[in-house]
């Protein structure tokens, strides 16, 4: 109780100054007040650890003090004190959110024992409200961007991480599927035990079943050791199949027993083992397709997908692509060992009007690529080495496009080239003269270039006064 605030209100003076005497004995500070009124002004100045107030009160009632503290300060504990005390009192001052309730006359050591108690509670609470902001923040340390799209998975993540209902994360290749199972783990209980993640694509048939179930040793050819599957590895806390489309039919069967017995027998045993884990499963393809085509177990899809999630592809995001592509350029700029900080609204455009099939992971290579080419302090088109890209080149006709010469492969290569930024180029240098007033010399500073570059390139895209007009 020592150093605590606390703030006392009650019209009877002789019992308010007998509490504050009490209470400062004790250490801790106290302010008293004789009507509601004025406590609640105090209260609007500064914060206190908790209150008393009477519950009889000429003007402002204690009910009333109550319900306006609980606008002002939510978290701060009350106590009701009254002499005056009935059932029914106690029970509306308790859901108008008094923590305890005192009925007059009492003594000064239960007064004292009812306060700490009190604050007691009220500082676990913040403790454990500290704690699950942390958790929160860990939970979630990996991830970029906070668009809308995104906003929607972090409470998707939230509402599912404290149980323990299987969950199927979907999304094109690149989306971070693994980084949502790994935040469901770290914000779950199951936090401090182990996350084990098993891509099954990675491993023929016979040797996924090893990995998953584990073995006995001599069941088959090279078991000179009995092992412990991942499902007994991960007991107690999380086991995430990647890419779990990709298992055989006849392992999704036994998958599927795993799941509905929560029990693992090993290969080439004969005693079930129990486990304990939460399942989360990701793939990037449809599995009601594959259900339909009979290429998934149709009852093992139901199994997994309890509660589904699914990843927008970056294409669906793109009011995070600034902060994705600020974010990797710090992170590759210590490791190439350049200071590069910024990229050009060119490139930038160029960017956006990009489709992304590789989503996160892609623009994340194509960053560290820039990176490590770019010669300026900043980031340009032709550092990106996107519009070569065939995903966003038209298709020429067939006459066009085949060369007959290295010298017309070269050629076209470069007409190619120059056609698709050609738009881009041109809407770069016109928006820098527009953000410059038609000032040839503070636009080219502005995007990096120097004068005589940037004046080439008006005289290329032909660009005069008119196109600022328009």
């Amino acid at each position: 109780m020592h150093g605590k605030k606390i703030l006392i209100v009650d019209d009877d003076a002789l019992i308010r100054h007998g509490l504050k005497r009490t209470l400062e004995e004790r250490g801790c500070q106290v302010e008293d007040f004789s009507c509601g009124h004025l406590a609640i002004e105090r209260l609007q100045q500064s914060s206190f650890d908790l209150v008393v107030t009477d519950l009889k009160m000429p003007g402002m009632s204690g009910m009333e003090v109550l319900a306006s503290i609980r606008i002002l300060q939510p978290s701060i504990p009350i106590i009701i004190i009254t002499g005056y005390s009935t059932v029914e009192t106690a029970v509306v001052a308790m859901k108008l959110g008094a923590v305890d309730y005192l009925a007059k006359p009492f003594v000064p050591d239960e007064f004292c024992l009812r306060i700490k108690k009190a604050l007691d509670q009220s500082e676990a609470q913040v403790l454990k409200d500290q704690f699950a902001e942390r958790e929160v923040a860990k939970g979630f340390e990996d991830f970029i961007g906070n668009s809308p799209e995104m906003q929607k998975i972090y409470r998707r993540i939230m509402q599912v991480a404290p149980t323990t209902s299987t969950v199927l994360i979907t999304g094109e290749s690149g989306t971070g599927k693994e980084l949502v199972a790994k935040a469901i783990h770290k914000l779950s209980p199951r936090r401090n035990q182990p996350f084990v993640a098993v891509d099954c694509t990675s491993l023929a048939e016979n040797l996924l079943e090893s990995e998953l179930f584990g073995h006995i040793k001599g069941s088959f050819t090279g078991a000179v050791h009995s092992k412990s599957g991942l499902f007994k590895v991960a007991d107690g806390g999380t086991l995430f199949l990647d890419e779990v489309a990709n298992i055989s039919l006849t392992t999704q069967a036994k998958l599927l027993r795993v799941l509905q017995e929560r029990e693992v027998t090993p290969i080439g045993g004969t005693q079930p083992l129990p486990i304990n884990i939460r399942l989360v499963a990701a793939t990037n393809r449809q599995l009601r397709e594959m259900v339909a085509n009979g290429t998934f177990r149709e009852d093992l899809y139901f199994r997994l997908n309890i509660i589904p999630i699914n990843l927008p592809p970056l294409r669906e995001r793109k009011g995070d692509l600034r902060i994705l592509i600020q974010h990797f350029m710090q992170r590759f700029a210590d490791e190439v060992g350049k200071d590069v900080r910024l990229i050009s609204s060119a490139a930038i455009e160029l960017l956006e009007n990009y489709s992304f099939p590789g989503n996160i992971r892609e623009l994340e290579n194509l960053i560290e690529r820039a990176m490590v080419f770019v010669e300026d302090n900043i980031i340009n088109i032709d550092d990106l080495e996107l519009n070569s890209r065939s995903g966003e080149k038209k298709q020429l006709p067939i006459s066009e496009a085949i060369p007959q010469s290295m010298d017309e492969l070269r050629e076209q290569k470069r007409l190619l080239k120059e056609k698709a930024v050609e738009p881009l180029e041109k809407a770069f240098l016109v928006e820098a003269l527009r953000r410059n007033d038609g000032n040839v010399t503070r636009a080219a500073e502005e995007v990096g270039m120097q004068r005589t570059n940037f004046h080439a390139l008006l005289r290329k895209q032909g660009i005069t006064g008119r196109e600022l007009l328009e």
